[in-house]
């Protein structure tokens, strides 16, 4: 599973064909006939919404392209690839990455650690050091 901590926890798919059969991660892609369930929604607006009140911008959910979700109880990570809309661009799209640890455990919590545009194949990630926590959880993979 390193090499699913070297994306990041997104665009994995190619990595889901020889996953072990006890791993916790799944990889799933958004059709037409198999829309995102609504709670993502939700996180992928969430994610918007933050990166917004930290940057100062108005990017708009345009739709979610895939994602990605690690369980384990009581625990899950999710993470989202969405489509943004920016307004301020003439309405240009932006694909955006966002990710959500999410605890039930009696509550449902949440916590927005990734909120960013996707980074472009020279741009350097920002990995947060929540990550690196991550990582230490999925080797159970």
């Amino acid at each position: 599973m390193e090499k699913v901590r070297q994306c990041g926890g997104f665009d994995v798919e190619h990595l889901m064909k020889a996953k072990p059969g006890r791993c916790n991660f799944m990889a799933l892609e958004i059709t037409k006939d198999k829309p995102a369930p609504r709670y993502i929604v939700l996180y992928a607006r969430l994610g918007i919404h933050k990166y917004n009140m930290i940057q100062g911008t108005n990017l708009e959910l345009h739709g979610i392209e895939k994602y990605n979700v690690f369980h384990k109880i009581p625990y899950s990570i999710h993470f989202v690839t969405a489509v943004a809309k920016d307004p301020a661009a003439g309405g240009s799209l932006v694909t955006f990455q966002t990710s959500f640890y999410e605890e039930v455990y009696g509550v449902k919590r949440l916590s927005c650690f990734i909120a960013r545009p996707k980074p472009g194949p020279h741009g350097k990630k920002n990995l947060p050091v929540l990550l690196h926590y991550i990582s230490i959880i999925m080797n159970n993979c």
